[in-house]
């Protein structure tokens, strides 16, 4: 069926569900009237236009909120894809009775919203007006009247048996696959199918987002990777004990392209290599019979008048065979030139086998330092003139020069025979391998594809993860294992004319076989590799036999890189951005429904086979793949997997306790002693004893070493964290005690919310001045209501202690079981944006700026690499294996790295295994430095002194004035209040408290937490700073206060801290 006329029917299709649909479900007028008349294309439109319709998707949205008009503008960008236009609709608006100014009413309002809602990313929708030029775009803008939902076209699954795609790349696959995992997961539930694979390149790390969208939708993830499967290569195949100083014929033939089922000889070049010195010359040009390809006279500057009078094959072969004897041959990239030798002797009845020396491999395994091996690369290395490079007899010449070296050195090392060079020359070489699809059938098998991900970042990376083919044998437990694309050792195979036999013991490797549709391998077809599409159906019948020979299932599988056709510009970017020049030829591979499968296979195959290797076999093997929980699961029915030291809890128990009789006296006043019990029972009842534990030895050992430690975060809420010394905060409500006495009170002034605002007061029994402490932070915000929450221990250490401080962690919890914490670096707005105008300016395209917004935003989210947190360590369990959880790899693929990190992003386990942040600082540095200049210890300077809190509203205090300073406060080398933005806050709220200063902290951090929001409030006088929502904790206290149930009032300050809806 041609494109024309499917997408005719879809049309059509899509037309009787609209006239099918209920009434509810009928497009929405979302602004003006209802839209009737078809669309126009957005492309081509301009000012003169006049009023038209437009209809397409929403690519981007921007809000803007006009507060002095009670009005909305809604920015949005709408694609149909000719095209992209922004478009500009106001909602909402003050009207005018008179000189009376009426607002919107809440109705209306709450109308607005609705209406506002309708227009988000991915929707479709239908608009009428006009197209001017904006002045504040700088460019044709549509200010539509009217706008209305619109029924985007859809495809749509409809065969009653559907099929199941066991061969998928998503965003993870670096700079090259476009759909998220929850976009590829959602499509195929959609479709009805009840699995779908996952098999990125060489990586893992769309799991996490995999299994959350999976379970979402009930369907079955099969979790997958395409890895580089190396094997180790001999330097010499059929090697024997001939002398290793030859004879050797040293050959190189110039062809018609690259495939030795189709293309010909077309020159003979070979020299004969005896004891380091050639000794005799064989060359020729050879009539292929067939006109030169373009591409090939220009590489070579070979003639079609050259070969027109020159010797056909079936006459020079025979020549060639008697200077060849039985010689061992060798060349540069053996295995291309032995398989025109191959074909070309086999179409004369003839075959012949020797030891076959490659001297690119040869040179891999001497010379591993070295960046490229081409023959024009190992010639200048070794000092060979190369004179006519890609004439065959003058390649063959630099060939053998640089052998008679490479042999003269392993000769040196004690081989002798053709067979000792093999020995000496163990070990893989820097070729990127052949692509190996592995999928998970059940736990143990998540863990081993874990393991071997492991194995191919850490042992045996290189431009790429690579794993040796014994390496997935060793770890095959629960692993199926597919033969992949074409850039797979079968499908080559079979691509190079291999024989039946070949193929057999090549399949006999893989639990199932894999074929593609032919428009998957159109680069081979551009390339010159295969001659027609005829050639590559002829392939995949090829392995349909083989796996009918072997008992194999074989399976069609997309390749998918992206959801829909259209998507192919995005992966032409990236490619683009990586300098790949056939970036706009590459494949069409979308995720394709089981009737454009079939429509694939049924024209070679026929009916019966093609429904058996889209919709039987691969529904078959996903039938073999069970129900697998990215994580194990936890002995205790616990979420987080914590590090258990024996002695931890009657260690954090008896110095909690030692420290509160301490500072509080022999009898605990009942808050305090309330709130140790409290904490203790949750911290040792949830199994985080042994987190506190280490963070007190840590800190411990920094404080002692001379470097004072900041503690930030949740961690100071936590009375034993205190009481331990892992933070110097006190989360005690405010309150007076004696350091002599020990004695404390906590009746103090109610509007003292923190101590340090207290007014000083003397010991009633031993007159001394009372120390001011507690900050009034619940417990609940470390660790929740219910232990539901994994508790953050952040400590800042020194910027010159932190790698004493890592190291220290390691001693604690053991080698290999303490690893950095892995990120993921995503293509972000813009520099998306940029590889999109790059892109276009390249093909000299012009397009307005929400064309280029639209392109860009199609890469938004693909990998670009990884990294490793700044100073958070991943502590593993004992007992357990890191696999379990995660593969491992080092930080941006970086082999020489001293860090090894965790594969997945951590944020995605961040619930799972417990994470240490030893994170380095400058003011612990630079604490300890002025320590040292002046000899006085940081724990003695008051906290609350009169004149430090000056610094915050005037630069008095300082000895210089305002205009001296250039700045209205004192604050510059303040950290955290020195910067412009949080100057102007202080001007703006004058503070004169310490408790205003960790609110001005908290509304700080986040954008528009101050500005266009508290700040209003503050300034307008609506709200005082201590009436605002300043930090978290703001909102489970007041919301406690209300009334409202404490672990409800948690769990809503979590969502609104993570950024979540909020769900009745």
């Amino acid at each position: 069926m041609r494109e024309e006329e499917r997408a005719a029917i879809s049309v059509e299709r899509e037309k009787q569900r609209a006239a099918q649909a209920p009434a509810s479900d009928a497009p929405k007028v979302i602004k003006g009237r209802r839209i009737a008349g078809n669309s126009v294309p957005i492309q081509g439109l301009s000012e003169t236009s006049g009023t038209v319709i437009i209809a397409g998707k929403v690519v981007t949205v921007e809000r803007k909120d006009l507060p002095a008009k009670d009005a909305v503008l809604m920015i949005f960008a709408v694609t149909d894809g000719t095209d992209t236009i922004n478009c500009k609709v106001f909602f909402g608006g003050s009207r005018r009775r008179g000189d009376e100014v009426l607002p919107p009413t809440d109705a209306q309002l709450e109308r607005m919203e609705a209406s506002i809602a309708m227009i988000k990313v991915g929707e479709g929708l239908k608009l009428r007006g006009q197209c001017q030029h904006d002045r504040f775009e700088n460019e044709l803008v549509m200010r539509p009247d009217d706008v209305m939902q619109y029924r985007l076209p859809k495809r749509e699954d409809e065969e009653p048996e559907k099929r199941v795609e066991l061969h998928a790349h998503t965003q993870m696959s670096a700079l090259d696959g476009i759909m998220s995992p929850t976009d590829l997961i959602n499509r195929a539930a959609d479709w009805g199918h009840k699995a779908v694979a996952i098999t990125d390149h060489g990586v893992l790390q769309a799991f996490p987002e995999a299994f959350s969208a999976a379970a979402k939708r009930k369907i079955k993830l099969i979790p997958g990777v395409e890895v580089n499967m190396i094997d180790e290569d001999d330097v010499i195949r059929f090697a024997d004990d001939r002398p290793a100083d030859g004879p050797i014929v040293v050959l190189d033939f110039e062809t018609t392209g690259l495939n030795p089922l189709n293309d010909r000889i077309i020159e003979i070049g070979a020299v004969l290599l005896e004891g380091g010195e050639i000794k005799d010359t064989f060359s020729t040009f050879v009539n292929p019979g067939i006109p030169l390809p373009p591409n090939i006279i220009e590489l070579t500057g070979i003639q079609n008048s050259d070969v027109a009078s020159a010797p056909t094959a079936a006459q020079t072969l025979p020549k060639f065979l008697e200077f060849l004897k039985d010689y061992p041959i060798a060349a540069h990239n053996a295995g291309f030139d032995a398989a025109f030798l191959k074909q070309e002797l086999a179409r004369l009845g003839l075959e012949r086998q020797s030891p076959q020396l490659d001297t690119l491999v040869l040179a891999q395994k001497l010379y591993p330092q070295l960046k490229r091996y081409r023959l024009s690369a190992l010639c200048k290395f070794l000092g060979v003139t190369l004179r006519n490079a890609h004439r065959a007899v003058h390649d063959a010449r630099a060939t053998a020069r640089c052998l008679a070296i490479m042999l003269s050195q392993v000769q040196e090392r004690g081989a002798s025979t053709l067979e000792q060079v093999n020995d000496l020359t163990q070990g893989f070489t820097k070729s990127r391998g052949k692509h190996v699809v592995l999928l998970a059938c059940n736990r143990e098998g998540l863990v081993n594809l874990n393991r071997i991900v492991s194995f191919s970042h850490l042992k045996y990376f290189h431009e790429a993860p690579r794993v040796p083919r014994d390496v997935i044998t060793r770890y095959r437990e629960g692993l199926l294992v597919g033969s992949a694309c074409a850039e797979g050792e079968l499908f080559e195979t079979a691509l190079n004319g291999g024989s039946d036999a070949e193929l057999d013991r090549i399949a006999e490797f893989y639990d199932y076989l894999e074929i593609q549709p032919v428009a998957n391998h159109s680069l081979l077809l551009k390339d010159g590799v295969a001659k027609s599409e005829r050639e590559l159906m002829r392939i995949n019948r090829k392995i349909v036999k083989t796996g009918e020979r072997l008992g194999k299932p074989v399976v069609a599988t997309g390749d998918a890189h992206y959801l829909e056709a259209s998507d192919k510009v995005f992966r032409a970017i990236l490619h683009h951005s990586q300098h790949n020049r056939d970036c706009d030829d590459l494949a069409e591979v979308p995720l394709r429904t089981t009737r454009e499968m079939l429509d694939a296979f049924e024209g070679h195959l026929g009916e019966e086979t093609a429904y058996q290797v889209v919709i039987t076999n691969p529904n078959a093997l996903a039938d073999q793949v069970e129900e697998i929980t990215l994580f194990p699961r936890h002995p205790e029915n616990k979420t987080t997997f914590s590090p258990l030291w024996e002695d931890a809890a009657d260690d954090i128990k008896n110095t909690a306790i030692r420290t509160a009789h301490q500072l509080y006296g022999d009898e605990l006043p009942e808050i305090v002693q309330a709130r140790l019990n409290k904490e203790l029972a949750s911290i040792i009842g949830y199994g985080y004893a042994t987190l506190y534990s280490s963070a007190a030895k840590l800190v411990s050992k920094s404080i002692a070493d001379g470097y004072v430690v900041g503690s930030r975060g949740s961690v100071g809420s936590s009375l034993v964290a205190r009481l331990c010394g892992i933070t110097e905060v006190n989360p005690l409500s405010p309150h007076y005690r004696c350091e002599d006495c020990r004695q404390a009170h906590f009746d103090v002034p109610e509007h003292c919310r923190t101590g340090l605002d207290l007014p000083d007061k003397e010991c009633p029994v031993c007159g001394k001045k009372l120390i001011k402490d507690g900050f009034d932070i619940p417990f609940e915000v470390f660790l929740g209501f219910e232990g539901d929450k994994v508790p953050d221990i952040d400590l800042n250490f020194s910027g010159d202690y932190q790698s004493a401080a890592h190291k220290y962690a390691e001693e604690l919890f053991g080698e290999g079981f303490v690893f950095r914490a892995g990120t993921i670096g995503t293509l972000q707005e813009k520099t998306a944006y940029g590889l999109a105008l790059r892109y276009l300016e390249d093909r000299e395209r012009t397009a307005s700026r929400a064309e280029i917004s639209r392109l860009a935003a199609g890469c938004v989210g693909v990998k670009r690499t990884t990294g490793q947190h700044p100073g958070g360590l991943v502590i593993l369990p004992k007992g357990y294996e890191i696999a379990e959880f995660t593969a491992v790899q080092y930080p941006a693929d970086k082999v020489d790295a001293e860090t090894v990190t965790t594969h997945f992003d951590f944020a995605s386990m961040h619930d799972i295994l417990v994470k240490l942040d030893i994170l380095g600082h400058d003011d612990p540095t630079m604490i300890h430095a002025l320590e040292q200049l002046t000899g006085v210890p940081y724990a003695q300077i008051p906290l609350d002194d009169p004149q430090v809190m000056s610094l915050f509203s005037s630069p008095d205090a300082l000895g210089v004035t305002s205009k001296e300073l250039g700045c209205s406060t004192g604050t510059l080398g303040v950290p955290e209040f020195g910067t412009p933005f949080v100057r102007q806050m202080l001007m703006d709220t004058k503070p004169t408290t310490m408790e205003e200063l960790i609110r001005i902290s908290g509304l700080s951090h986040g954008t528009g937490v101050w500005l266009g929001n508290a700040r209003d409030l503050v300034i307008n006088g609506t709200a005082t700073l201590s009436q605002c929502i300043c930090t978290r904790d703001d909102i489970m206290n007041y919301l406690i206060g209300i009334g409202m149930p404490a672990k409800i009032s948690f769990d809503i300050m979590e969502h609104v801290r993570k950024g979540r809806r909020l769900t009745p």
